[in-house]
């Protein structure tokens, strides 16, 4: 199945805007498979939750389903290791590729760039103009 994706949408939250966001090779993978395994159900089974309790339900099985990930990997126990672990590591790997703070911000719907900053652990008062 050749679904010509190169990113998702993501409606956004409190704190972070919508946006489309790239995938990586493994997620789109993922996503293809989980796909193929939804096609036998039809198009009213949602993508990532299975729960219809409403868009904050949505969220919480989504991190949910990532802590357990964590959990199998054998991450669940590191300090400092949590579901949004995963889009911090995404925000450092655009930066060591050369994306700029700004963009890296947009990339991760993050609207303040120190808040961004400190979300990656990038000090940008110690980085080299």
């Amino acid at each position: 199945m050749d679904l010509g994706l190169g990113g998702v949408h993501t409606s956004g939250g409190a704190k972070t805007a919508p946006r489309w966001v790239s995938l990586t090779a493994w997620g789109l993978v993922q996503l293809r498979r989980r796909i193929e395994d939804l096609e036998a159900h039809g198009p009213e089974v949602p993508l990532i939750c299975a729960d219809r309790g409403g868009r904050t339900r949505a969220r919480a099985n989504a991190y949910a389903s990532v802590r357990a990930s964590l959990v199998r990997s054998g991450l669940g126990d590191e300090p400092g290791i949590c579901p949004s672990s995963i889009v911090a590591w995404r925000g450092v790997s655009a930066m060591r590729a050369g994306a700029s703070i700004e963009q890296v911000a947009r990339m991760l719907g993050i609207r303040s760039l120190d808040r961004t900053a400190s979300f990656i652990g990038w000090d940008w008062a110690e980085a080299e103009p």
